[in-house]
C-alpha cells in the first residue's frame, strides 16, 4: 500500500485502547476535522516506506503519541474477485476492517515487523475500503500492510487511493 489517509493522534485518557469509540468509528468522512489529543486534526496523506506507515515521527515528542489512536484509510481496486493474503502488523494494538468487516485484530505490545501476520481475505472485483485503527501504548508507532496471492507472490493489477505522488 503506497499511501494512506491518516487522522491522528486521538487521545485515550480512559485507557480503553482499541475499545475507545472515537468519531471515525462511527463513519469515515475524509473532509472532517476532529478534536485530537492535543490539537484539532484532519485527514492527511501519509506515504509508506516499504509498506510501513510510520506515525510517531510526524508528531514529535512521545507525549503526543503515548496512549494515542490513529485511523488510516485507503481504497484498493482489484480487477477481479480474488482471495489474497493480507500481510499486516500493527505497533501496538490494531484492528483492520475491509468493507466494514473486521478481518484482523491484535492486542498487545510489540514493534512493527514486516509480514508478521497473514490473513486470507477476499477482495471483490472493484473497489474495497480498508480501515486501520492503531492504538499506541508507548514508544514508536506505526503499521505495515501488503498483499500477495495465496502462494505468497506479489499481486498484479491492484490500484490504491491515495497513491504515492
Amino acid at each position: 500500500v503506497p499511501a494512506w489517509h491518516v487522522a491522528a493522534p486521538f487521545g485515550d485518557n480512559e485507557g480503553k485502547g482499541l475499545d475507545i469509540v472515537l468519531p471515525p468509528d462511527r463513519g469515515i468522512d475524509l473532509r472532517a476535522e476532529y478534536q485530537g489529543k492535543m490539537w484539532p486534526i484532519r485527514w492527511r496523506i501519509r506515504e509508506t516506506v516499504g509498506g510501513v506507515c510510520g506515525l510517531g515521527n510526524f508528531f514529535g515528542s512521545h507525549v503526543f503519541t503515548e496512549n494515542a489512536v490513529a485511523y488510516a484509510v485507503c481504497d484498493v481496486t482489484s480487477p477481479v474477485e480474488q482471495s489474497v493474503n493480507m500481510l499486516v502488523c500493527t505497533d501496538d494494538d490494531g484492528i483492520v476492517w475491509v468493507d466494514d468487516r473486521e478481518v484482523y485484530r491484535f492486542e498487545g505490545e510489540r514493534g512493527c515487523v514486516r509480514d508478521k501476520d497473514t490473513v486470507e481475505i477476499t477482495l471483490t472485483a472493484g473497489t474495497s475500503r480498508i480501515v486501520v485503527k492503531d492504538y499506541n501504548r508507548e514508544g514508536q508507532w506505526g503499521f505495515f500492510m501488503r498483499f500477495t496471492n495465496l502462494q505468497g507472490a506479489p499481486l498484479e493489477g491492484l490500484t490504491f487511493s491515495p497513491r504515492h505522488e
